[in-house]
């Protein structure tokens, strides 16, 4: 009698426990399950993908255009579930994700709005952030027409991938232009080759816009030798500086360059005045002054480069610069290069603090 008991008993128990599983079960279904918020943006970027799989012709033509799609569009057309099945309980949120064409590659940026629980942030906003803004010392300044970093402890690394790259400035539109500080092949390499007629001599002619230079920086868009695939898609593809600039311009501009834009393309080179306006010494007035090399963290990463930069009294010389010095090299020269890069202004920012420890990680 007490063993029909105890095997009723475990019988019911059984029971219990399976309708409560069962109960549970069902709740989950229904109530969906609450993922991080970092989850969430990728739900979002994936479905996002998928969505535009089959409407290739809404996407962006024009290089930098964009294109929005919401949260709330991928869930009715079952890409993903609703956001408020899915957000850590009791937030609320908005979404969305901007679709930028860079070249070949569409950048998809996942945009999550939950109030004062959690907001997505771009890189440039992380970097432009009021608190960052300097008059004076290391750091970010407010210049005409965007910022431009200048000092030696400035806070301005990224890493893509392997690389790492320090930007320089950051354009009215919010495009951030980068330098290669680290990682890559160091590649050194000839500016131009072609036969001169004025000097009756294959020593190169400084014109960016046919030369051999062009060549290269243009080959690297198809090349991984300083961006990977997976990292190329934060890139945008802008025009560049490549207006020939005169010997007896010494002003710490490159408004004489600028006169003259390139082709749009992905990798670029540091211009002839960025060796010198990233300095904060207050004796670095003109090119030719030694001091620039002071306070400068372009010069503290050992800056020797090609520029894109013809030199206006010449037709077969170009600007080299080594730290806080500007050179001009016959274009036939094998030097080392260190490539510039511009990127998105919808680049979205994951973690990181700027410095060498803790660089800036995109998502």
């Amino acid at each position: 009698m007490k063993d029909k008991r105890m095997l009723s008993m475990i019988i019911i128990s059984v029971v219990v426990v399976i309708v409560f599983i069962i109960i549970m079960v069902i709740i989950s279904s229904v109530s969906g399950k609450r993922l991080s918020y970092e989850k969430v943006e990728d739900k979002m970027k994936s479905a996002a993908v998928q969505y535009y799989n089959t409407r290739e012709n809404e996407l962006p033509k024009q290089n930098g255009g964009t294109v929005v799609v919401n949260a709330d569009t991928l869930a009715s057309n079952k890409y993903m579930k609703s956001l408020n099945k899915i957000v850590p309980e009791g937030s609320n949120c908005s979404g969305r994700v901007v679709v930028t064409k860079n070249g070949e590659r569409y950048l998809y940026s996942p945009i999550l709005e939950c109030g004062t629980d959690y907001s997505s942030k771009k890189l440039v906003d992380i970097l432009t952030d009021r608190a960052n803004i300097v008059i004076n010392g290391d750091g970010l300044y407010s210049k005409e027409n965007g910022y431009i970093f200048k000092g030696s402890n400035v806070n301005n690394l990224v890493k893509l991938g392997d690389t790492l790259w320090a930007v320089i400035d950051i354009d009215s539109e919010g495009y951030m232009r980068l330098i290669n500080v680290s990682g890559g092949k160091k590649l050194k390499t000839i500016w131009d080759d072609r036969y001169n007629i004025q000097e009756n001599s294959h020593v190169g002619i400084n014109d960016y816009s046919v030369s051999r230079m062009k060549d290269t920086l243009v080959s690297y868009e198809k090349e991984e030798y300083y961006l990977t695939e997976d990292f190329k898609v934060y890139v945008a593809l802008k025009k560049w500086c490549i207006g020939k600039r005169s010997n007896n311009n010494l002003a710490i501009n490159n408004k004489e360059e600028c006169e003259e834009l390139s082709d749009e393309q992905m990798f670029g080179l540091p211009y002839v005045s960025d060796a010198f306006i990233a300095s904060i010494d207050s004796n670095c007035r003109n090119i030719e002054d030694a001091s620039c090399d002071n306070y400068n963290y372009l010069a503290e990463y050992a800056l020797s480069s090609w520029t894109m930069t013809g030199v206006e009294e010449s037709t077969s010389s170009v600007y080299y610069i080594v730290s806080a010095e500007s050179v001009p090299v016959k274009t036939s020269s094998s030097k080392n290069i260190m490539p510039t890069i511009y990127l998105s202004n919808n680049v979205m920012y994951a973690s990181g603090e700027g410095t060498i420890e803790s660089p800036y990680i995109l998502k």
